[in-house]
C-alpha cells in the first residue's frame, strides 16, 4: 500500500472513518504478479500458466527466506538464540518442509544463498534432519 492508498476523516459524529482503495492495490498487486510471472518464465519454462510459475516462485522464495532469516546470526528483530531456530524450524519451517516440496526445495537454498551474498549462517540449534542442512558442506556454517 502506499500513502494515497488510504485516506481518515472525521464523521460529523466525531468518529474517524477509514477509507482503503481496495482496486488500486489489486490493481498493483496483479501488475507485479504479472510481472514476476514474465521474470520466472526464464528460470521455469516448463510450466506455462503465468499464476503457477509466480506459485512456484513464491513458494520457494518463501522456503528459502524463512529459512535465511532463521539461521541468520540476527535479523532486524534481534538476535537469533540456538533455542530459538530450534524451535522455529521444528514448529515451523520443517512441518510446511514436509508436505510441501518447493517451500522444502527453497529451504535447502537458504545456505546456498546467504553464501552467495557473502553472509554468515548458523546451524546451531536447527534439527540434524532438517531439508537446510540437505546441501550443507561440512565447511559452511558454524554448528
Amino acid at each position: 500500500m502506499i500513502e494515497e492508498d488510504i485516506s481518515v476523516s472525521v464523521g460529523p459524529d466525531g468518529a474517524l472513518t477509514q477509507r482503503v482503495n481496495l482496486p488500486a492495490i489489486i490493481a498493483r498487486g496483479a501488475a507485479r504478479a504479472l510481472e514476476l510471472s514474465e521474470r520466472l518464465a526464464a528460470y521455469i519454462p516448463d510450466v506455462p500458466e503465468a499464476i503457477t510459475r509466480v506459485n512456484i516462485g513464491l513458494r520457494l522464495w518463501s522456503g528459502c527466506l524463512s529459512a535465511a532469516k532463521t539461521i541468520a546470526p540476527e535479523t532486524k528483530s534481534g538476535p537469533n538464540t540456538q533455542d530459538g531456530r530450534h524451535q522455529i524450524f521444528t514448529e515451523i519451517i520443517d512441518p510446511i518442509a514436509e508436505n510441501d516440496p518447493i517451500y522444502a526445495a527453497g529451504v535447502e537454498a537458504a545456505p546456498a544463498f546467504k553464501v552467495l551474498r557473502s553472509e554468515p549462517y548458523f546451524l546451531d540449534g536447527v534439527p540434524g534432519g532438517s531439508r537446510v542442512r540437505r546441501y550443507v558442506r561440512s565447511n559452511d556454517g558454524d554448528d
